[in-house]
């Protein structure tokens, strides 16, 4: 259950992706994909689902439609990618899926329990997100198939590269820090939250009256960093969730923030060090500049792969 998002992507910030649902005939149709159809109903819950994960409570007109355009067009694209995949033979065995399943657990030190808690804390229930791994992992191939083997990026290309933008390449700013959770369900009721809440302001007035942060966190957090007095070590922008990640970086060292909500429940967040940014040389950079090219050319084969798969299938948007 760490906080991380490159560890967690698979837990956490899954790709949105789609299943027909049977009950079409009795809901509105958004659109049509060859012999699938897209629901309305089903944007709308993956709309509410991103207003969840991103923290946001209301939206204007505007704002709305365009993510519901995007929704859409985004779902057209994943089941036009599953078409093609089954077109080319690629398929997913359920071992593989349990596999997947076990090395998210895995990597996040989560039991069969929280990794549970976690699924319905965000409104996902088993066997739709063992769907979700399978379509993730059908996707993953055909493009991996059809577009990454298609891309080399030269030594020369890099350098070229690094030397245009090396003010772009920076240590990022790095921050040390623990936190106490206390998991609390999206979905939770006034009173739950309340309840969770005080418990939170309780451990928050200890720290206050000069209790330890770290045996603190040992005693009540609900995080399995819990082992390491809450620690979770040091983490840069855009590595963790947008909610606690802005309170965090905003912090002086040895500060502790006011409670903060994410999907994850509430916590208390601690900087306890903070690493300055230097000048990376070449090699220090290599990576990061290797995957901005890889990027670039990955997003101008894959919008040109899809461009040609819309080009052939049949699609109709209400």
């Amino acid at each position: 259950m760490k906080l991380i998002k490159n560890k967690i992507t698979p837990v956490f910030f899954l790709f949105f992706f789609y299943t027909t649902n049977v009950m079409a005939y009795v809901d509105g149709i958004a659109a049509k994909v060859n012999s699938d159809i897209i629901t309305m109903s089903e944007v709308e819950d993956e709309l509410n689902t991103y207003k969840k994960r991103s923290g946001i409570t209301s939206l204007n007109a505007e704002k709305e439609k365009e993510l519901r355009t995007q929704i859409i067009e985004r779902i057209i694209n994943v089941l036009l990618i599953k078409d093609e995949a089954v077109k080319k033979n690629i398929e997913v065995s359920e071992q593989e899926i349990n596999e997947a399943i076990r090395n998210v657990k895995d990597k996040n030190n989560l039991s069969e329990d929280v990794f549970r808690k976690m699924l319905e804390g965000q409104g996902i229930k088993e066997d739709e997100y063992r769907e979700k791994i399978k379509d993730q992992l059908l996707s993953s191939r055909i493009v991996s198939q059809e577009i990454n083997s298609k891309i080399v990026i030269s030594d020369k290309e890099s350098k070229d590269y690094y030397e245009k933008h090396k003010e772009e390449f920076k240590s990022p700013k790095e921050i040390e820090v623990e936190h106490i959770l206390l998991l609390l369900s999206p979905e939770a009721s006034e009173n739950e939250v309340e309840s969770v809440r005080k418990r939170m302001v309780d451990i928050q007035n200890k720290i206050k009256s000069g209790k330890s942060f770290e045996k603190l966190a040992a005693t009540y957090s609900d995080d399995p960093s819990k082992g390491e007095s809450g620690s979770i070590g040091y983490i840069k922008r855009g590595a963790t969730v947008p909610q606690f990640e802005e309170v965090a970086f905003k912090l002086k060292v040895g500060e502790v923030s006011d409670i903060v909500r994410t999907n994850f429940g509430l916590h208390l967040i601690k900087v306890v060090n903070e690493k300055p940014r230097k000048q990376l040389s070449f090699e220090d950079a290599k990576a990061d500049v290797n995957e901005l090219l890889f990027k670039e050319k990955f997003n101008a084969l894959y919008d040109e792969w899809v461009k040609n798969i819309r080009k052939d299938s049949f699609i109709e948007i209400s």
